[in-house]
């Protein structure tokens, strides 16, 4: 539920002047946390291309506004201390225009720790800070009228970002690379052991609550990531003009023309490619039962702790 419902409202209705159906429902769903009850076909494509957790915000774009803040922070030349705590204010307003679902529960709470840290000057792991999230946001189920640790976002949220931090290794994200095709090469392979590592985590949940999941999804988020990425900055742009236009009531209408004829470019492109995927996309069904989950997950954390003890002895003297 949104804490700014009448703002909320202009903003879809600005959207909706100036962008086509599916443009104005992408923008929607990737920026204000609507559903996409506008464009069903839309809706159809990017459930069996498995690309959902996309279009549900959630860290990608809690991170590409906490960064356009900074960025910001720093053009206006504002001491450094303040950055993070500024940026936390700033994604907490974010949070009240678009409701605080799970995903930016999540995402928000994490923010937090991290601004509590820098304020005590204490570095804290990842792994760390995600358990205290978990019970913060488990805490908070008090407050909601659904079950929030037994809710299937809950559950998905938090086990792609378990997926990450528990199952990816750390040299992902260390190990830079210099030179163009080693780059592409780099985010090609780190995309897609990323991908891998959150449907390892995520994959019993979505065969437990659906009963399907598309095995080409890894391939496809590799290719969607970086073009919805685009989309989302180029939708935080245009959400700030609005905001902008609404409180000093100025509009430039060849600028905000320019501006969405560039994002409806972006979104023809995203539509073409979710048409395109959905057409070649194939479900591996399967009914998982809650026995089965939780003997996977058991085997699952097994296995993780075994490698890495295992790959601690292998590289101490003795060995």
């Amino acid at each position: 539920m949104t804490f700014f419902p009448l703002l909320q409202k202009a903003l879809i209705e600005c959207s909706q002047e100036s962008l086509e159906v599916k443009a104005s429902a992408l923008f929607g769903s990737l920026l204000l946390g609507l559903n996409l009850d506008r464009a069903a076909e839309l809706q159809s494509q990017i459930k069996v291309t498995g690309t959902l957790y996309f279009f549900v915000i959630s860290g990608l774009h809690i991170s590409i506004l906490a960064q356009a803040v900074v960025q910001l922070f720093i053009a206006m030349r504002i001491p450094k201390s303040l950055h993070k705590g500024l940026s936390f204010l700033v994604l907490g307003m974010y949070g009240g225009l678009i409701g605080f679902s799970i995903p930016v529960l999540r995402t928000v709470s994490m923010r937090f720790h991290s601004v509590i840290s820098a304020f005590l000057k204490r570095s804290t792991s990842a792994q760390y800070v995600f358990f205290l999230s978990v019970i913060l946001v488990g805490l908070l189920a008090f407050f909601q009228t659904e079950k929030t640790v037994s809710s299937i976002s809950f559950q998905l949220s938090y086990g792609a970002v378990a997926g990450i931090l528990f199952l990816l290794p750390k040299e992902n994200f260390t190990k830079k690379s210099t030179g163009f095709s080693r780059v592409v090469t780099s985010f090609i392979r780190k995309n897609i052991s990323t991908s891998v590592a959150i449907n390892m985590l995520l994959v019993p949940l979505l065969l437990h609550y659906f009963g399907s999941w598309s095995p080409l999804s890894i391939v496809f988020s590799v290719v969607l990531s970086p073009l919805i990425t685009l989309v989302v900055v180029l939708g935080f742009g245009f959400l700030a003009w609005e905001l902008v236009s609404l409180g000093l009531s100025l509009r430039s209408e060849y600028l905000l023309k320019v501006f969405a004829g560039v994002f409806q470019v972006c979104v023809d492109m995203l539509v073409f490619l979710l048409d395109w995927f959905a057409g070649i996309s194939w479900q591996f069904s399967a009914d998982f039962s809650v026995t089965f989950l939780v003997l996977y997950y058991f085997c699952l954390v097994g296995v993780v702790v075994l490698f890495k003890y295992v790959k601690k002895v292998s590289f101490s003297p003795f060995l």
